[in-house]
């Protein structure tokens, strides 16, 4: 599909009018977040992020639910703080903090 996201399964995204709409397209589960989930939402805001094409991302839910948490082995999945190297990122202002 494009240079971060390959096939989405759990997402939908599109662009249209220099709008990246990103949408958990799994209303049966009421959009609970699966690690797939959020592998594909992070892809998806790269791929925005990277398209010169795109001003806006608009993140929603398909259905009548935006999203109910996460399921309980994608909370497993998610990396502690011991699992990266904060020389990676950014330093925070210490004033946004709070």
């Amino acid at each position: 599909m494009g240079k971060w996201l390959k096939s989405p399964t759990a997402i939908l995204f599109e662009v249209r009018d220099h709008i990246a709409y990103v949408t958990l397209n799994g209303p049966e589960k009421r959009n609970a977040m699966s690690f797939t989930a959020m592998q594909e939402v992070k892809a998806a805001m790269m791929e925005a992020d990277d398209l010169k094409s795109v001003r806006v991302v608009v993140l929603s839910g398909n259905g009548k639910d935006f999203c109910a948490g996460a399921i309980s082995p994608a909370v497993r999945s998610i990396p502690s703080a011991s699992d990266y190297d904060p020389a990676e990122y950014r330093e925070r202002d210490s004033k946004l903090r709070g």
